[in-house]
């Protein structure tokens, strides 16, 4: 009797995680509203304060790839943190990126390299306010990772882009 009640036990607790496993709360979400700020406390008790978003002004005009971008920190593993599941997809539609831009706002655009299929990338970066937002865009979807959008405003460049894929 016990063996077979730990069986059934065993089976539903299987259950249970593997339909926790599929679902995924981005899915169906147009934006993901979770924000990402660096904790002020672990950032003034690191010896190391040059760990901040701002440092990516140094790599203004250059291609990430071209400099490593996803590999720095903190951007690293912000990026990990906001985007999960989705951090391999986000850094395949990167790999062809636009170089840098600032424009009180750091950010670039781009495009899976394989250009048979439709979609871009983008990520923007508040220096100042030490925000990071990440999004994919495909026909008909839009995800957004990490900053809202009403704490981190959205260039022209990628709205116009959004535009012409939505």
């Amino acid at each position: 009797m016990n063996k077979h009640l730990f069986q059934v036990a065993f089976l539903v607790f299987s259950l249970l995680v593997t339909s926790c496993e599929q679902f995924n709360i981005r899915d169906g979400s147009s934006e993901n509203l979770d924000t990402l700020r660096l904790d002020q406390k672990q950032t003034l008790n690191n010896q190391d304060n040059d760990l901040k978003l701002a440092n990516v002004r140094r790599f203004i005009g250059k291609r990430p790839s071209e400099v490593k971008l996803w590999d720095t920190e903190p951007l690293s593993s912000d990026l990990h943190r906001i985007l999960g599941n989705e951090y391999s997809a986000f850094v395949e539609l990167m790999k062809n990126a636009s170089p840098l831009k600032e424009e009180k706002l750091i950010y670039c655009i781009g495009s899976h390299p394989d250009l048979s299929r439709i979609g871009f990338g983008y990520i923007i970066i508040d220096p100042d306010k030490n925000l990071i937002r990440a999004g994919m865009v495909k026909p008909g979807k839009h995800y957004v990772y990490g900053a809202k959008s009403n704490e981190i405003g959205t260039p022209a460049e990628i709205e116009r882009k959004c535009k012409t894929i939505l």
